[in-house]
């Protein structure tokens, strides 16, 4: 695929970086952002040579989320579906929007099912759906700066790509996961790190991005067989999210 989106980065003969390449857009994933990281992740299980991915953003910051000026809701139908007033079908409409988040969760999904250990690399703001997608990796590694927040409830929506059901399992306080959930405050990387949502905090992004290396490069040293069967079991015990519940998060 001719990735625009994002940028794919060998370190070596068995890492890989996929790192989000917006920049100027603060990584904000429209539905190209969406279609590429999807394509990567689904292919990668056939990359024999690649053990190990990093998943990192281009700029000051991971992502800001949902790109809202360009998000594809708005064009989820047609000019053929118009009637002769000009007005949309609704049911086309609803179809339309189930199609696009179902391409929205795919593209999680496949970060969780690649088969390869993907470490998140997260600087500055990691928002709404961002969050969901760091919550599909399986270890997050962040800088000082970094902040999350799950904001849909400022928007007039709920988090509808996975993280509902990725986010609770991380974190492991009810409480504290609905209160951030309803009020779509900011958690800062010291609270992310006592709740255990990511493993270590560094002072800088170049020693982020240092450590996230060399752990990636450990792991790419070790049995990929043996890896893959992990990732495999943790994840059947950690993420047995069914295509039933993703359908009645999108249908709702």
């Amino acid at each position: 695929m001719d990735y625009q989106r994002i940028k794919i980065i060998p370190h070596g003969e068995h890492v890989l970086e996929v790192t989000l390449n917006r920049p100027k857009k603060i990584n904000a994933m429209d539905p190209r952002l969406w279609q590429e990281v999807g394509h990567f992740f689904s292919e990668a299980k056939n990359l024999r040579k690649c053990r190990c991915i990093l998943l990192s953003g281009q700029g000051q910051h991971f992502s800001a989320g949902i790109d809202l000026k360009n998000s594809g809701l708005d064009t989820a139908s047609t000019s053929e579906t118009n009637d002769k007033n000009g007005d949309s079908d609704p049911a086309t409409v609803a179809f339309g929007i189930l199609r696009l988040g179902t391409l929205w969760q795919n593209a999680h999904s496949a970060i969780a099912e690649c088969g390869r250990p993907v470490i998140a690399v997260i600087q500055g703001a990691c928002i709404g759906a961002a969050l969901e997608m760091v919550s599909a990796s399986d270890i997050r590694l962040c800088s000082s700066n970094s902040y999350f927040a799950a904001p849909e409830v400022d928007l007039g929506i709920a988090a509808d790509v996975g993280g509902n059901q990725r986010f609770p399992k991380l974190i492991g306080n009810d409480s504290l996961l609905r209160e951030l959930m309803f009020t779509g405050r900011r958690m800062d990387a010291t609270e992310a790190y006592g709740l255990g949502f990511v493993s270590h905090v560094y002072e800088s992004h170049d020693s982020l991005r240092q450590a996230a290396l060399d752990m990636a490069q450990l792991i790419a040293s070790k049995s990929p067989v043996a890896v893959h069967g992990v990732k495999t079991l943790l994840n059947y015990t950690r993420f047995p999210i069914s295509a039933s519940v993703l359908l009645y998060v999108n249908q709702w």
